[in-house]
């Protein structure tokens, strides 16, 4: 009998977060016009929309091509196509040294790799929430349910 093992070494599985997550996410972050936000991972791109309504200038880094396709349509029918981005990319392969805010829900394989990336990425005073997933040396500075909240 074969058993199959997904391969999480660079990122989760799509698994949407609700809309009270999402709700929670924003929050945590305080998003506001100004701010400009990333969503490392974004799926169908709920967060980024959510994001972009609060008034950041948002980007999502999604590399499934399918999912970012869907995303594009759903920006375009929110009408946030001036303020909401998907990018078909591996975020691994990004420097995300602009962004204020950013928003992840990944797996916990790549959570202290992440770390290390955002560590050296980030400017002091980042906003970076995890869904789920915590890093393994940053403490957060606020929780809501399995939310969340660091600063750099």
């Amino acid at each position: 009998m074969l058993f199959f093992y997904p391969d999480f070494s660079n990122g989760a599985a799509y698994e949407p977060s609700g809309m009270r997550e999402t709700r929670i996410i924003t929050d945590l972050l305080a998003i506001k016009k100004g701010d400009r936000a990333a969503d490392l991972g974004s799926g169908d791109g709920r967060i980024v929309i959510a994001m972009a309504k609060k008034g950041a200038l948002t980007f999502g880094l999604e590399k499934d091509e399918k999912l970012v396709e869907l995303s594009r349509k759903k920006i375009a029918t929110a009408g946030l196509c001036q303020t909401a981005f998907i990018y078909q990319t591996n975020f691994w392969q990004e420097n995300l040294s602009t962004f204020s805010k950013i928003a992840i829900f990944q797996y916990y394989t790549i959570m202290a790799k992440l770390e290390k990336k955002l560590q050296m990425e980030l400017m002091p005073g980042v906003f970076v929430v995890s869904h789920h997933w915590q890093f393994p040396h940053w403490r957060p500075v606020r929780q809501i349910l399995d939310i969340y909240l660091y600063q750099k």
